[in-house]
């Protein structure tokens, strides 16, 4: 049986443009919206599809910037966000039944809050995070960072590390995942290309669609009269390093127990830290077997997984990194070939990704399908130089695709690898091609 709940919830929005500001209102029915045409207040919008979903959508570019005609305000005056982004995690949590007609007002609205959370920490806006749950929490001492707390602990395995993060942000429910909550975060994240306030817009779009508009006007508040500049590639760089890691080995040890406890995994589990040579092994037990979750972790706290081994005790060799080390350097990629049957396998390749490097780098290392192959049999690389030896990692999975999609296989190679450049080697012309993982959806020819 259908229920009047469930058809109002599918409903979309409304809208119609302000004769007064020229900006488009969002009306949560249609019945509101035409009351306000009728009124005179407000204008119907040309070629309007009334909110009917049914309606064929065009193609959506995830990294394309908002029409200057579009609003940057809805109809209660906080950020609209993108609109193309808000429908996105809109369908989402709808289709993870995260609404509150399926949980309640109560749980709906802790789960969004979570969602929110989350999205600012996997953009690495930590100390967004730490003013919205100060907020949320109504903890206004919870804003500062515990970690330059003069009297923390050094030991994070001590039972008085275990006491001092009890009085910190970090005990907050805030940081834990409720079921979808991580999903509708990293969609967020994802299509907004890892910027915190589009993120976090589109949260807060669904919560004022669902009546919780006090709730998202406390989440939007975290960015009031920040002057963030999108698109700004030093800005969003710095963010992918921890704000107070400085490389040290005391930095790096506290940083690591702290990051592996916010994934929920004992710091005790922590074997052994020591320095080797330019950066740190650490020697785990049975926990985190995957490579990806030890590079996740690495992103967290700034440094490189630069080498993973699996076993009863799985070792990961970190290097630290640099805001400018990262510009210059940290251009990541995925190099493979295409099969005679379309068929598309390639390796990561972790430094100096841009084409201006991998089209000399290729060149000179990678002549034929025999050579691209020993890269991905290898597990990859850290690099490939024109004037350097590859330094293969010996322990990277291989991605896979297909040439009659290979749309899907360049979004994938971004939104799960985080390539920024995928290189491949056509076996049939014996020619590279190249694709920008940030805008383009076909390869176009290296040489």
């Amino acid at each position: 049986m259908i229920k009047l709940t469930d058809l109002l919830n599918e409903q979309e929005s409304f809208t119609a443009t302000s004769k007064k500001s020229g900006e488009t209102a969002v009306f949560k029915t249609k019945d509101a919206r035409d009351a306000a045409v009728k009124s005179g207040t407000h204008a119907k919008i040309k070629d309007s599809d009334d909110g009917d979903s049914k309606k064929d959508t065009p193609k959506v570019n995830i990294f394309d910037e908002p029409k200057k005609d579009e609003p940057t305000k809805d109809s209660s005056k906080e950020r609209a966000g993108n609109p193309k982004i808000n429908k996105s995690v809109r369908e989402k949590a709808k289709d993870l039944g995260i609404t509150p007609q399926k949980l309640g007002k109560e749980e709906y609205e802790s789960r969004m809050s979570k969602a929110a959370v989350e999205a600012l920490t996997d953009s690495n806006f930590h100390s967004e995070a730490r003013k919205l749950i100060s907020i949320l929490e109504d903890k206004p001492e919870w804003d500062s960072n515990p970690m330059n707390d003069p009297d923390k602990p050094k030991d994070v395995f001590s039972k008085e590390y275990d006491e001092w993060r009890k009085n910190t942000v970090f005990s907050s429910e805030l940081y834990d995942s409720a079921e979808g909550t991580d999903e509708i975060a990293h969609l967020a994240t994802n299509q907004s290309g890892w910027e915190g306030e589009t993120s976090i817009d589109a949260i807060a779009f669904d919560l004022k669609m669902n009546g919780s508009k006090k709730l998202a006007a406390k989440i939007q508040s975290i960015f009031e009269g920040n002057s963030i500049s999108k698109g700004s590639e030093s800005i969003s760089i710095s963010k992918l390093v921890n704000e107070n890691y400085k490389g040290s080995f005391s930095d790096f040890k506290y940083e690591f127990g702290m990051a592996l406890d916010n994934i929920g995994i004992s710091p005790k589990a922590i074997k052994n830290i020591s320095k080797k040579g330019k950066g740190y092994e650490v020697r785990l037990s049975s926990y985190m077997s995957e490579e990806s979750a030890w590079k996740k972790i690495g992103e967290k706290i700034g440094a490189d997984l630069i080498d993973f081994k699996k076993g009863t005790i799985n070792i990961g060799l970190y290097e630290s990194t640099k805001v400018g080390q990262l510009i210059k350097e940290g251009t990541r990629s995925q190099v493979g070939v295409i099969g005679r049957n379309g068929k598309i396998v390639s390796a990561y390749v972790h430094y100096d990704g841009y084409p201006d490097n991998m089209k000399p780098g290729l060149k000179h290392h990678m002549k034929n399908e025999k050579d691209v192959l020993k890269l991905i049999k290898m597990g990859g690389a850290r690099g490939i130089f024109n004037d350097k030896d590859i330094e293969y990692y010996k322990s990277g999975q291989p991605m896979k695709g297909d040439f009659k999609d290979v749309e899907s296989y360049i979004k994938d190679a971004d939104m799960k690898n985080g390539a920024e450049y995928v290189y491949l080697y056509n076996v049939k012309d014996k020619k590279w091609y190249y694709a920008d993982t940030y805008k383009d959806t076909k390869l176009k020819k290296l040489f």
